[in-house]
């Protein structure tokens, strides 16, 4: 299999980025590659192992990815994590089973349950693991003892309101 050559790599405020020179071939929008599932399935395989290569070529020690076993599972258990406290405070109810089976009277399959995965999966965050906190963004709260600080109306807006006057008595 043929690889690109690197031509540069680095990072920017923008991010990772990689400049590779191209290779004879034809497009990788080609129609051929839209000719039916075994045409997708091999397109699909060819660029997993493209990019398998692609990652072994290039400087192991600079690569920002983690893609371990251990990072891989500890990633999909804070995601579980996430969907079941989610549902059992908002929804009520308890949806680990749909993580492997469905089952005959529950409201949520297995589908149901990807698709929470899917969501959490593309939240930036990852949670208090112990080394870098909690992702942004955060709420700036004031301090008790700052609050004598806060403009007047402010303060008078966070007093109990006036008491309604009472009713007068129907004699």
């Amino acid at each position: 299999m043929n690889v690109p050559q690197v031509l540069e790599h680095g990072t920017d405020a923008d991010g990772a980025w990689l400049v590779t020179a191209a290779l004879a071939g034809r497009s990788a929008v080609d129609d051929r590659w839209r000719d039916g599932p075994a045409a997708s399935a091999t397109a699909a395989a060819a660029i997993g192992r493209g990019l398998r290569v692609l990652h072994d070529a290039l400087p192991v020690t600079e690569c920002p990815f983690d893609w371990s076993v251990e990072r891989r599972i500890t990633r999909a258990d804070e995601r579980h994590d996430r969907i079941d406290v989610v549902t059992r405070g908002f929804l009520g109810l308890t949806v680990a089973c749909a993580r492997c089976h469905d089952h005959k009277y529950d409201p949520l399959t297995v589908n149901d349950f990807y698709r929470f995965y899917a969501y959490f999966n593309n939240v930036a965050e990852n949670g208090l693991d112990g080394s870098t906190g909690n992702a942004a963004p955060f709420i700036k709260a004031p301090m008790p003892a700052r609050w004598s600080s806060l403009p007047r109306s402010t303060a008078r807006s966070a007093r109990s309101p006036t008491p309604l006057p009472r009713p007068a008595s129907s004699a």
